[in-house]
């Protein structure tokens, strides 16, 4: 393999982090390395990608600055660049722990132990091991024995620590997380609340995975990573799968990015079962759904209302027509309740047509008027979201077990990267420069091919959503002969 991933953190004095900042993205797309770097006035925490020829200079330059010298490099292989972009960002802080006094680790820190210490801790009945991730990431994989705290993220540890001191307060303590960052200042937040005896995986659970004599033993299932790849194998010796799908609780052990928090932030998929998937759409097609050969039966489109070029949507709708999933969410990020932005006007034609069901995400009760006016647009019904994860887990596999025992066909691997090269072939494209109004009129004489749609017909739908919004439909004007105008004297507001 010719990239690497690196994962490193440091903490050490930068006086001016953004001025550092703009340096260090300049010099790291010198070196073409895609990743996020934080840079903080306490130090740095990167996770990159390059060849090997990049982050070998990266940890050189880095290694050769006196604030940096004793940086801990954790490397992976790997087949390309895990990240797509690359950010470099200065933060007040480089873990957010809210505490309200922080801790510096150069200060207060627990000890370290290296993997093998770390292993023997494990079959210790009398030692504690605390998780110190977020729940998510100890789902999907963990250190067998570890203790899971009742926390959703990171920040939410100190308050369960708290409300459950006297358990832990005679133990011995040892604390983990991926690279180790967010247990220096953990352990030290330990030590500070009165704990005597506390100690942290040096290197974390990246280091200890590499390590020749432990080999992962002992870990359980997969390690999350913040990068593409989503999650890595650890476990040499005894692996076991411990994540579960995410509607029946089978075997699974695969991760999809959501990009909306309130749809659980990461969702299982696996293969021909009912399963959720999401992307954040900005211009390219998902060719992670391609290269992954998985099957899916609901569809989470999300994006940013307006700012999604039209183009390209009608390149989502083909997307997902010709893969015939049988359930498309709208997100609610997408547009206004009415759906009014022309790029979902010329899209849920085409997915109206397939007869897939579609829904839509909502963050609030609605109206009638509201639910009618998504019931003229074709919308089938609506997906409410919740602060309670099973409430929003039983809400969505409610509506994927109406489709459980019906025949569908999916276009498979091969045949999508067939639809991909030849029918879909976005660079072979002549881009034609049009109004929003002159693409919607376009779209609809596509759309019907032979057929002779008469103005009235293309006024239609505009006049019935006038309707049902209590707007008087009369101030489209129609002038015989010559076409339509809007009267003068009408005045309408809009979103």
């Amino acid at each position: 393999m010719d990239y690497r991933v690196l994962l490193y953190y440091n903490y050490t004095t930068i006086e001016d982090p953004e001025a550092f900042a703009k340096e260090h993205l300049a010099f790291c797309r010198d070196l073409d390395i895609k990743g996020r770097i934080l840079v903080a006035p306490e130090g740095i925490n990167g996770t990159l990608s390059g060849t090997k020829e990049a982050t070998d200079r990266y940890m050189d330059v880095m290694l050769a600055d006196e604030r940096f010298k004793d940086t801990y490099f954790k490397m992976d292989e790997s087949e390309g660049h895990a990240f797509k972009k690359l950010f470099v960002r200065p933060r007040k802080e480089l873990v957010a722990l809210h505490l309200e006094e922080d801790i510096d680790p150069r200060q207060l820190t627990g000890n370290y132990l290296e993997p093998q210490a770390f292993r023997e801790a494990l079959l210790d009945e009398d030692t504690v091991v605390i998780d110190a991730r977020n729940d998510y990431e100890y789902d999907l994989g963990h250190f067998r024995g570890a203790i899971r705290p009742e926390i959703h993220n990171f920040r939410e540890l100190p308050a369960w620590i708290r409300e459950n001191k006297e358990q832990f307060m005679d133990k011995k303590i040892v604390t983990y997380c991926t690279g180790g960052i967010r247990c220096e200042k953990f352990s030290g937040w330990l030590i500070r609340e009165g704990f005597e005896d506390v100690a942290q995986l040096h290197g974390g659970i990246a280091a200890y995975g590499k390590n020749e004599t432990t080999r992962g033993e002992l870990w359980d299932g997969k390690m999350y990573v913040f990068d593409e790849r989503i999650s890595v194998e650890i476990n040499q010796v005894d692996k076991q799968v411990i994540g579960k799908e995410w509607f029946d609780g089978t075997p699974c052990e695969r991760y999809i990015n959501c990009s909306n928090p309130e749809f659980i932030g990461l969702i299982h998929a696996i293969a021909e079962m009912i399963v959720v998937s999401a992307f954040y759409f900005m211009g390219n097609m998902p060719d992670t759904f391609y290269s992954q050969g998985y099957i899916y039966t609901v569809f989470i489109l999300m994006g940013v209302g307006g700012l999604v070029h039209s183009l390209v949507d009608f390149n989502i709708a083909y997307f997902v027509a010709v893969n015939h999933f049988p359930i498309i969410i709208i997100g609610e990020t997408i547009s206004s309740y009415a759906i009014s932005s022309y790029e979902m006007e010329l899209m849920l034609p085409k997915l109206r047509e397939n007869g897939q069901n579609i829904l839509r995400e909502v963050d609030h009760s609605l109206s009638e008027k509201e639910r009618s006016l998504l019931e003229v647009q074709g919308i089938n019904g609506i997906v409410q979201n919740s602060d309670s994860v099973e409430l929003l887990r039983e809400q969505l596999a409610e509506v994927a077990t109406q489709y459980q025992n019906k025949s569908f066909e999916p276009v498979v691997t091969e045949k999508r990267q067939e639809v991909v090269e030849e029918d879909l072939d976005l660079s072979a494209m002549t881009l034609v420069n049009l109004s929003s109004l002159e693409l919607q009129l376009l779209e609809k004489l596509r759309s019907n091919p032979g057929e002779i749609i008469s103005r009235d017909e293309l006024l239609k739908n505009i006049k019935l959503k006038l309707e049902i919004m209590e707007v008087d439909h009369e101030i489209i004007q129609t002038i015989w002969g010559k076409g339509y105008r809007f009267r003068k004297s009408a005045a309408i507001s809009y979103k």
